[in-house]
Parts: C-alpha cells; structure tokens; sequence
C-alpha cells in the first residue's frame, strides 16, 4: 500500500491520508477515515476548538496544541542564557558546570537539576552508608580467587591468617592506601598466588622486576650505602 493511503477499520477500503483526521495526542491518523465514525465512539476530531496559535486540533483542555506547547517551552529556554543558579541544597549560587543535567521527557531538552553535584554525591553517601554488605570483603576474594583460577576457601584463609596486614610491610591497607584493599600478589611467571601485599609493596616489587636478587640488593643498598655524602652548605 503506497505511504499516502491507509485503509480504514470500519470499510476496509484503502483512503488516502487527507480522508483521515488526525489524532492531536498521538499525533497520526485515526483508524477510521470521516465517512466511518459513528457517534458514540470518539470524539470527532473537527468538533474540537483549533489550535489559536496553528489552527490544528487540541485537546479540550489544553490552551494550545503539543507542538506549539513544546516550541513555546523550548523558545523560552533559548531565550534565557543561564550561567549561574541557586542549588536547592546548600543554597550557594554557583555556575551552571556544577550542577548535573537530565533530559526532559516530553520535548528531549537536558534540564539542569535543583542541586549541585557536591550535594547529590553526599546524599548518595548518607543514604548509602548504611548498605554496607558484610560479606563484601568474602565475596571480593571469591571473585578474585576465581579469576585467577585458585581455591576460594584457600584465599580466605589466607586472609583470615593476615587479619588486613600486609605480608612485607605489616601495615594495614587504609594505612598504606586509603580506600584499598590488600591486593592479590602473584607469580608472574607461574601465575600462583603469593600472598596479600599492600599498594605499595605490590608496586614495589613490581617495579624490582619480582626479582629476589635485586630485591636483596636494594636492601643491601639501603643498610650499607656506597657513599653518604653531606649536604652543601
């Protein structure tokens, strides 16, 4: 059937589209063509009061149709250049890059929100803070014992055994990497899990190549330096 006709529910016989009136709210031709409707069913279309501004249909209530509501809204927002807004939060007028934006539904314009970022996050962190999992360090480990192929009862023995320290240096991970958990050491040759290290002692045996050699001799550099020259004065 060719895009200019569509075939009436009632007659069955294809009409073209100016033979249809059009539906405002979904904004495509009714069913049925003019000649079918019957009273009773709908509301005929051109017993409705016309668009004032464009003269097609509205609904009953609305003071003018969509598109023109939608242009309306999207005219005024073109018009107003805002480069600063009051957060509904901390009541601070701040610069529009601080507040994050959303789409609005109807007309698809990103719409500013009433608070600042700074404000949502640290709702996000009180409305969170009591939805910690206590089981999220076990399910942490049984996830990594996965990836990396070992037995999960293993590594949380193996942690269980640390209680949070780390195997070289003896330090908790908040205390050498705020926010961390121990990482999991590993063989880079073999690929056996080691044990639980600190960020920072990972890194650093990482950075000595996982070399027991030149990790000795690190440590023999740092007990007897070849040279302690003294400052300038």
């Amino acid at each position: 059937m060719p895009d200019d006709t569509r075939r009436c529910l009632t007659c069955r016989q294809p009409r073209p589209l100016s033979a249809f009136d059009v539906d405002p709210t979904r904004r495509r031709p009714y069913a049925r063509c003019r000649d079918c409707w019957t009273p009773g069913t709908k509301p005929r279309p051109q017993d409705r009061v016309p668009c004032p501004e464009c003269g097609g249909p509205k609904g009953r209530m609305s003071m003018r149709c969509i598109g023109c509501r939608d242009k309306a809204r999207e005219d005024r927002a073109a018009a107003v250049d805002v480069t600063e807004k009051v957060c509904g939060g901390c009541d601070q007028l701040l610069p529009t890059e601080a507040f994050g934006s959303r789409v609005y539904a109807k007309s698809g314009r990103p719409v500013l929100r009433s608070r600042c970022l700074e404000c949502e996050r640290a709702d996000s962190r009180v409305r969170n803070a009591g939805k910690v999992n206590p089981n999220a360090e076990q399910n942490y480990l049984r996830h990594k014992a996965k990836v990396w192929g070992v037995d999960p009862d293993g590594l949380l023995e193996l942690a269980r055994g640390r209680d949070g320290h780390c195997e070289i240096c003896g330090r908790l991970a908040e205390e050498a990497h705020a926010g961390k958990r121990l990482a999991i050491d590993h063989s880079h040759e073999t690929g056996a899990v080691r044990g639980l290290l600190c960020a920072a002692c990972n890194t650093a045996i990482g950075l000595l190549q996982d070399d027991p050699e030149v990790i000795a001799r690190a440590a023999a550099y740092l007990q007897q330096p070849p040279a302690l020259l003294p400052l300038a004065a």
